[in-house]
């Protein structure tokens, strides 16, 4: 099994900062989880709505519909692909 690469304090800082200016800070989170799955070779496969949407229903606790951890975890298992196959 490759060895995990964690996202440095920078890099979350990096894409917090990029995420806030562009969208507001729900989606930061998201965004940081999807960074950490690709430099540890996954690929999130979703389209931006889906993620959105994703992001939206974590950050939301008010939501009828939020996305506890636990199931936010399963819904990343289901949509990850290696970004190379032999990892699988």
């Amino acid at each position: 099994m490759p060895e995990i690469v964690f996202l440095s304090i920078d890099d979350v800082l990096l894409v917090h900062d990029e995420m806030f200016q562009r969208f507001g800070g729900e989606r930061a989170g998201t965004a940081s989880a999807i960074v950490f799955l690709a430099r540890n070779g996954w690929l999130v496969d979703a389209s931006d709505e889906e993620i959105e949407t994703v992001a939206v229903r974590v950050a939301d606790v008010t939501r009828d519909d939020h996305l506890p951890e636990e199931e936010l975890a399963e819904w990343f298992r289901e949509h990850v692909t290696p970004i190379d196959p032999s990892r699988d």
